[in-house]
């Protein structure tokens, strides 16, 4: 193979190995539903718009990091643990439920469970931001809070 060949066919599988590299980010951030989405609206006519994906496994590890890590022998966690427990096993079992809601003139916030997902919605005059939590981390972080 000429010089000409050798160098068509190393762009050809440089080219192609970027495409699957992208490919799979996309999957993996994007399309796989165990990705946590963060979608901020600004409103107004120019208003931005930025929509994120976050790996769930990730978010999932830092919260049972944090919260294994800070209440470990703590005696006011120790006295509430039973109602800790009861709590977050009961929270796991629901499918839908409004957690928290909060409305004001200005604003207005809501935390619940809807079909085992976990949304927190935030409505401002400003903005709105809504992050959804798949149903398999809402678990895994509802079982974390209950293993206090």
């Amino acid at each position: 193979m000429n010089l000409t060949g050798r160098v068509v066919l190393t762009v050809t599988i440089a080219i192609v190995l970027m495409t699957v590299g992208v490919a799979s980010a996309v999957w993996a951030l994007v399309i796989k539903p165990d990705s946590i989405l963060v979608g901020v609206v600004e409103k107004g006519w120019h208003g931005d718009r930025v929509s994120v994906a976050i790996p769930a496994g990730a978010v999932e590890a830092v919260v049972k990091v944090a919260v294994l890590g800070h209440c470990e022998g703590i005696p006011e966690v120790e006295e509430w643990r039973p109602a800790i427990e009861s709590i977050a096993a009961s929270l796991n079992g629901v499918q839908n439920a409004t957690l928290v809601a909060v409305t004001t003139d200005d604003e207005s916030v809501r935390i619940l469970k809807q079909n085992g997902e976990l949304r927190i919605e935030v409505d401002t005059d400003d903005a709105r931001v809504h992050v959804n939590f798949p149903a398999r981390t809402t678990k895994a972080i509802f079982e974390a809070i209950g293993d206090i």
